[in-house]
């Protein structure tokens, strides 16, 4: 398995949701529709057989929640022509920052997410000193890697995570049905 769908499995593990079901080794994900990530179809493996679509969008009707899948490198190729061809928009998620972050450990690796700098404390090392705590920690708790996963317009940072040593290697979005 190479980095990138490794990543994505470690990252879909690590933010597991409330609700999960199956879709060949899709996963349908819902979490009462707190944020995209726990309330989107993981499509980090191969095509599914039979109608997709239809079963996604039975799950998340059945839950009152719209249908949108995160799409990614590691996503079958032609995945996200093909959602836009059926009239999923391009979306990304935006949020309102606060000076924390979390950090999960799996198989050896350790998973930064949520890591939020109010904006008046930007570029006086309060991001360098949450991503220096939770690295130590998850070190200390068995990651041997590290890895997270930032929007790619968020210039500030993404500046940061190239400083401490982070380099992209791959980039994912969300399609929602409009």
């Amino acid at each position: 398995m190479d980095d990138i769908h490794k990543i994505e499995r470690l990252a879909a593990a690590s933010w597991p949701a409330y609700f999960q079901k199956s879709i060949g080794q899709w996963l349908l994900r819902a979490n009462f529709g707190v944020t995209k990530r726990a309330n989107s179809v993981w499509t980090s493996a191969d095509m599914p057989e039979g109608d997709f679509h239809l079963e996604a969008e039975l799950f998340y009707q059945s839950l009152g929640l719209p249908v949108c899948f995160h799409i990614s490198n590691a996503s079958p190729k032609g995945l996200d022509d093909a959602l836009a061809d059926s009239r999923y928009e391009k979306v990304d998620e935006c949020f309102q920052m606060t000076a924390l972050g979390t950090v999960s450990v799996i198989d050896g690796y350790g998973g930064l997410s949520n890591i939020v700098v109010a904006e008046e404390h930007r570029g006086k090392g309060a991001g360098t000193k949450v991503i220096r705590v939770l690295t130590e920690w998850a070190k200390n708790n068995g990651a041997e890697r590290m890895f997270l996963q930032v929007m790619k317009e968020n210039l500030a940072a993404v500046s940061l995570y190239e400083k401490i040593g982070f380099s992209p290697i791959s980039k994912h979005h969300y399609r929602i049905k409009s």
